[in-house]
């Protein structure tokens, strides 16, 4: 089975990523075993309807994933949408939850400290000595 390895490095600049996309082929080729191919993207001139029809490459959801983990090392991160779920929003709904809770709970807290209730112990502690 082809296997396909994805790999990145960033520019001294921090202006480019080299993104290199290799398959690693199980089949016999003259002189080597197994082959070894990258790919490579030339660019063809095409009508405007042409670009929504015939992708550039495609590839697995597996590779997609490693594809961005592989950008994530070279510190590319997601881009915030307004509006689009993702995980900030769903960071900051759960500070402010935690927030209120922890409000809540010095006020828990302090109303105990000014009024403590009656101790729980039953009749009077021995005394030592």
């Amino acid at each position: 089975m082809d296997q396909i390895q994805i790999a990145t490095r960033s520019h001294i600049t921090g202006d480019y990523i080299d993104i290199y996309i290799h398959k690693v082929s199980d089949q016999e080729f003259p002189g080597r075993y197994p082959g070894h191919f990258k790919a490579n993207i030339t660019w063809e001139e095409v009508d405007a309807n042409g670009i929504e029809e015939n992708p550039t490459f495609n590839i697995s959801n597996t590779h997609a994933q490693a594809l961005m983990d592989r950008l994530w090392d070279c510190g590319v991160r997601p881009t915030e949408r307004k509006g689009s779920p993702d995980s900030l929003a769903a960071v900051k709904w759960h500070l402010q939850r935690t927030n209120e809770y922890a409000d809540w709970l010095m006020i828990l807290v302090e109303k105990l400290i000014s009024n403590p209730p009656p101790s729980p112990i039953i009749g009077e502690m021995p005394k030592k000595g």
